[in-house]
């Protein structure tokens, strides 16, 4: 009987404990994650709500996941009105009484290009760093040529301003539409909104 007892114990001992080490642990902290925004040529007027109202390029802010609108006006004067989704890799569970691990920051970087933004993601800050004022870059290389004739500059700040389009300079009824969605492993960039082409040249 007394076996039987310490037989019996024993079982429900090695039950608790295995329950114990299959259940949840304590969840890592989620990784943070960082929006940069820089330009071939400075864009006449840019509003991202969740940056700073003084906007440096290639700086990098903290920004909160979720989707969000921005807009800008680039150097040609095409206004671009969309959303982008910025992700966080999340902290995953422990087992047991060990912690899981915490989630990895993630570096966003968009480019206000005159056809539109470009959204890229990085898990290490210094694979993230890109040279859009060189002219060995392809971005730049696309700009300069459709800058021909013309003398954009680059200024190193722009100030986040929402713009109101006059319907006397853009063509409000007829937008053309973009959608931009690229993903890997655990990750994925959404831009999507559209484009407003001036209905003639514009000057400052």
């Amino acid at each position: 009987m007394k076996k039987t007892r310490a037989l019996l114990a024993g079982i429900l001992l090695g039950v608790a404990a295995l329950l114990a080490l299959s259940a949840c642990g304590m969840r890592g902290a989620d990784g943070k994650a960082y929006l940069a925004l820089d330009w071939p040529y400075t864009p006449q007027s840019a509003y991202f709500p969740m940056l700073p109202p003084v906007i440096s390029a290639g700086i990098y802010y903290e920004h909160p996941a979720g989707t969000y609108y921005g807009e800008y006006t680039a150097w040609n004067w095409d206004f671009y009105s969309f959303w982008y989704t910025i992700e966080i890799d999340e902290g995953s569970y422990g087992v047991g009484a060990w912690p899981g691990e915490d989630g990895a920051d993630r570096y966003y970087q968009m480019y206000l290009n005159s056809w539109g933004p470009e959204l890229y993601y990085f898990e290490d800050k210094s694979l993230a760093a890109r040279d859009l004022g060189s002219p060995a870059d392809p971005a730049m290389q696309r700009e300069l040529a459709l800058a021909a004739g013309s003398e954009p500059g680059r200024e190193p700040e722009v100030s986040s301003r929402k713009l109101e389009l006059d319907p006397d300079r853009y063509d409000l009824d007829n937008p053309e539409p973009f959608r931009r969605v690229e993903s890997g492993p655990g990750w994925s960039l959404t831009v999507e909104g559209q484009r407003y082409r001036p209905l003639q040249p514009q000057g400052e």
